[in-house]
């Protein structure tokens, strides 16, 4: 599809190449961090969202103690994020004790230049509805928008978000 647009001339650039500020640095972003007791979610939940995305099927999982609770499909990361705050608080974190990790990651089919995972302020209200812990997203491959909004958001909400490398297992 974009090459018909560079065919008639235009150059097509992403978001992330211009407004490099706007991607997701790596390490903490916020004052919180995750706990020892995360890194296993932050781990398999990476790795699931990165599996979801090479087989074409969505940009995002959560998992919680180690438990799938969702892949997310065409319904969107807001969509499945209600999905999860409506599971048994058994299953998932809940306020007083945040547990459970948002991984999101771009499917490597996918054109970046129109189309990479994105965070906003309403993800993070989303996420700690649903008690999670935290997000975690690759470093330059995750669109943060407004993100002193969110920084404050995580802070308040006692949400960590965390950027990883690409290539790097956390």
């Amino acid at each position: 599809m974009l090459d018909e647009f560079e065919k008639e001339g235009f150059e097509i650039e992403g978001a992330h190449e211009v407004m490099g500020e706007m991607t997701l640095p790596r390490g903490r972003l916020g004052k919180v961090s995750p706990a020892p007791e995360h890194m296993a979610d932050i781990d398999k939940a990476l790795h699931v969202a990165r599996e979801i995305g090479r087989l074409d099927i969505g940009q995002g999982a959560v998992v919680c103690d180690g438990l799938i609770l969702a892949v997310e499909a065409q319904e969107g990361t807001d969509a499945m994020l209600r999905r999860v705050a409506d599971l048994p608080e058994a299953i998932r974190g809940r306020v007083e004790r945040r547990f459970g990790v948002l991984a999101k990651a771009p499917k490597p089919i996918q054109e970046t230049r129109v189309d990479l995972p994105t965070i906003g302020v309403a993800t993070i209200q989303r996420a700690a509805r649903a008690g999670l812990a935290g997000i975690v997203g690759e470093t330059g491959r995750l669109l943060v928008v407004d993100r002193d909004a969110v920084i404050a958001a995580a802070d308040d909400l006692g949400l960590f978000v965390l950027g990883v490398d690409p290539q790097e297992r956390p």
